[in-house]
C-alpha cells in the first residue's frame, strides 16, 4: 500500500528540469543554426555558450525593448567595423524556443530561452580568411587570419558574458565551444599561422601549419561569477592552436604571462612572432 502511494506521487510529480543540455543537444542546436544560415557543409566558424546548471531568459520573448533582447541584438564590440559576428540588429522568434538575428545572412546568432547562445559566420574569405586569397594555381587550403580568428572569439565571449548576466538563476558555470567546421576545400586542409597578421602578413612554414582534420574545435568551462573574457579567449584559442601543433607560448596576441588575450594585447602588440621562452636551467 505504501509503495502504491509512492508510485502515485511519482506519477503525479512534474518532471525535474535537466541540470544541463547534453552534448548531443548542443551539437544538434549548432547544426540547426548552420542549416538556418545555409552553411551546412561549408567552411564555418561556430561558437556557443551554455549555462550549467540549466538557466533561462524569462523576458527573452516579452518585447524587443527588453534589456536581454538589447544585449542580444545590439552588442557593443571593442571597435567599430571590427571582425565580429554582429550582423542582424533586429531579431525574430522561432518556434517559441529562441530568438534569431534578422535579417538572415551567412552570419547568424541565436539565443535560446533555456540558456544557450550560438553564433556562426563564414570560415572562408568572407570572414575568417579575410584578405587571404588562395595561393596561385588554387594550391593550398583556406588560410585563416589569426587576427580575425582572435577578434571573433574574443567578441563572442564578451557578448556571451553580457547576455548571461540576464539568466535566471544565474549560471554556476558557462561551457564555451569554438569550432572551425568543414574547413577542407577541394581536398586541401586549412592553414593557421603564428605570425601575427593584423596587417595581412603572408605566412610560410614553420610559422604556418595545416589542420589535421576538416573540423577543429575546442572548449572551455568557466565559473560564471569569476569569468574573465581574456582568460576564456586564450583558453579557447589555445585548444585550437594545440591541434595545429603549436605550443601555448607561440600563440599570437597573448600577454606576457601567457594566460590572457584581451583588447589591449590584440590591438597593441607589435606584429611579431612570440619569442620562444628560455629553457629552465638544469638542477
Amino acid at each position: 500500500e505504501q509503495m502504491g502511494r509512492l508510485l502515485d506521487q511519482m506519477a503525479g510529480s512534474p518532471p525535474k528540469p535537466p541540470t544541463k543540455l547534453t552534448e548531443q543537444e548542443l551539437l544538434g542546436r549548432r547544426q540547426l543554426a548552420k542549416i538556418a544560415a545555409e552553411r551546412d557543409g561549408r567552411p564555418t566558424i561556430v561558437l556557443s555558450a551554455a549555462a550549467e546548471p540549466a538557466s533561462e531568459f524569462p523576458n527573452l520573448f516579452r518585447s524587443a525593448t527588453e534589456p536581454i533582447v538589447k544585449a542580444f541584438t545590439e552588442p557593443t564590440p571593442i571597435r567599430q567595423d571590427g571582425f565580429a559576428i554582429t550582423e542582424g540588429r533586429s531579431s525574430i522568434l522561432v518556434g517559441g524556443k529562441l530568438r534569431r538575428s534578422d535579417p538572415p545572412t551567412d552570419q547568424l546568432r541565436e539565443l535560446w530561452k533555456d540558456g544557450f547562445f550560438v553564433a556562426l559566420g563564414p570560415g572562408d574569405q568572407e570572414l575568417l580568411c579575410w584578405g587571404q586569397p588562395r595561393l596561385p594555381g588554387g594550391t593550398g587550403g583556406l588560410r585563416i587570419r589569426n587576427f580575425v580568428l582572435t577578434e571573433i572569439v574574443m567578441e563572442f565571449v564578451r557578448q556571451a558574458l553580457d547576455v548571461f548576466a540576464f539568466a535566471e538563476p544565474s549560471p554556476e558555470k558557462l561551457t564555451f565551444y569554438v569550432g572551425l567546421e568543414d574547413m577542407t576545400e577541394e581536398g586541401q586542409p586549412c592553414q593557421l599561422s603564428i605570425q601575427p597578421d593584423r596587417n595581412g602578413v603572408e605566412s610560410r612554414p614553420p610559422a604556418s601549419r595545416t589542420a589535421p582534420t576538416t573540423t577543429i574545435h575546442a572548449g572551455h568551462i568557466t565559473p560564471f561569477a569569476k569569468a574573465d573574457y581574456g582568460q576564456i579567449t586564450f583558453s579557447l584559442l589555445e585548444g585550437i592552436y594545440h591541434k595545429f601543433g603549436f605550443e601555448s607560448m607561440r600563440i599570437p596576441f597573448i600577454d606576457e604571462a601567457g594566460s590572457r588575450i584581451d583588447s589591449m594585447t590584440l590591438l597593441d602588440e607589435p606584429d611579431r612572432v612570440k619569442p620562444r621562452l628560455p629553457e629552465s636551467p638544469s638542477l
